[in-house]
């Protein structure tokens, strides 16, 4: 266990991504100061439905930065009762990318699978909405930090989506589309990446 939220806090660097730290969208504190540690081996995605999970109703456009970012810590941490926001890294349809739990800290995003998992949650139901263009060179760029930090990580054959562990449609048959060209290397993580 070990304190990851201290005052002397320190985010890890992402420099290809339009990054926006824990303390640029003012998250609260973890309901508890220590987490789980873990040394990362796969990455699951995931997008989102909506609080109410209401599979037909669109997302993406619904994402208000700061705002939405409490919204989903206040709804992971009150109504799930969870330590903090379930996710490592959180990319709204710009291709912002926000800073969730740090990615040595276990996050709680894949029930019963969660230590030494990466997760990432795109924001947007991709069940019946497509990713933007930003949203996937963010995610792209993601991996490649994430393959930086963590070189011993097989990007992109850990990449998992959520439906490969439990009885979901999570991350949406768009999502999981795209996902699965870039693990099976018909869409590399380096196509695209110098966009915008």
């Amino acid at each position: 266990m070990y304190d990851s939220f201290a005052e002397d806090y320190i985010p890890v660097p992402m420099k290809f991504v339009d990054f926006i730290t824990r303390k640029e969208w003012k998250a609260k504190l973890p309901r508890r100061p220590f987490f789980e540690k873990q040394i990362p081996q796969r990455i699951t995605v995931h997008h989102f439905i909506g609080f109410d999970e209401d599979i037909s109703a669109k997302q993406m456009y619904g994402f208000d930065g700061i705002e939405t970012m409490l919204a989903l810590q206040k709804h992971d941490m009150k109504v799930l009762q969870l330590n903090d926001i379930a996710y490592h890294l959180i990319i709204d349809r710009e291709g912002k990318v926000w800073e969730g739990r740090d990615f040595d800290c276990v996050g709680n995003h894949v029930k019963s699978n969660n230590t030494n998992n990466i997760g990432i949650l795109l924001y947007g139901n991709f069940q019946i909405e497509e990713p933007t263009n930003g949203m996937i060179i963010a995610f792209k760029r993601s991996l490649i930090e994430i393959k930086v930090l963590f070189p011993n990580l097989d990007i992109p054959k850990c990449i998992f989506s959520h439906r490969e562990f439990t009885f979901t449609e999570c991350p949406g048959e768009h999502l999981y589309d795209i996902i699965n060209n870039i693990k099976w290397g018909t869409n590399s993580i380096y196509d695209g990446v110098d966009e915008q």
